[in-house]
């Protein structure tokens, strides 16, 4: 019987291999950060649906009686749990965050769920604090 033999290679070298691999992080490296980012948004935009809603029934309760409301059950509003934020805050504009020597005051607030920063519902839209926090400016929002 006559043997074949075979010229082709049936495996990848170790270098090739180690090719992949490092490509594959690079790519890893530039794909998580933006993940992350995007996750962060996503998480923000149900914070700013709920500062919106509380900052037009503001607006409209100012209209009703002349002065803004204190609690959340004076505005009559419903949205469901908000998951990523804690501390929400309804205020009447007498109190203001300061920052860098400025106040602005504000008709609702809540608190990132890690406390890094908070955004605040104002005459100006949704802002975010403290200040020029990293947090924030990752995240597009525009501070004072």
């Amino acid at each position: 019987m006559k043997k074949i033999k075979l010229d082709c290679a049936l495996a990848y070298t170790l270098t090739e291999i180690m090719v992949v691999v490092i490509i594959l992080g690079v790519i890893a490296s530039i794909a998580l950060p933006r993940f992350g980012r995007s996750m962060d948004n996503i998480r923000n935009e149900e914070a700013q649906n709920v500062l919106t809603i509380i900052y037009q029934a503001q607006k409209s309760y100012f209209h009703d009686f002349g002065t803004y409301a204190t609690t959340l059950a004076q505005l009559d509003v419903e949205f469901g749990t908000i998951k990523n934020f804690t501390g929400l805050t309804v205020n009447n504009q007498t109190t203001s965050p300061s920052c860098g020597g400025s106040t602005l005051p504000f008709y609702a607030k809540l608190d990132s769920a890690d406390g890094s920063y908070s955004l605040y519902a104002t005459d100006e839209g949704v802002i975010c604090a403290p200040c020029t926090g990293t947090a924030c400016i990752k995240l597009g929002f525009p501070t004072y």
